[in-house]
């Protein structure tokens, strides 16, 4: 597993290769696609890091989601 840190300003290919438009983002990417986002400040993301984590749907934004 792996965690890294993205200034958009200066990556902006990247930031467009996974639809980023809104800071802070957190975005939870397997095998190369993202898997859920989490946007804006506030967010739990510990906890919701720990859920996707076991395969759970964080409820927002994610394809894990199986409502």
């Amino acid at each position: 597993m792996s965690f890294a840190e993205v200034d958009v300003d200066d990556q902006v290919q990247l930031a467009k290769m996974f639809q980023i438009v809104n800071v802070p983002t957190v975005a939870y990417i397997h095998s190369g696609k993202p898997i859920a986002t989490l946007i804006g400040a506030n967010q739990d993301v510990t906890g919701r890091t720990e859920r996707v984590l076991r395969g759970e749907s964080i409820g927002y934004k994610d394809g894990m989601s199986r409502d």
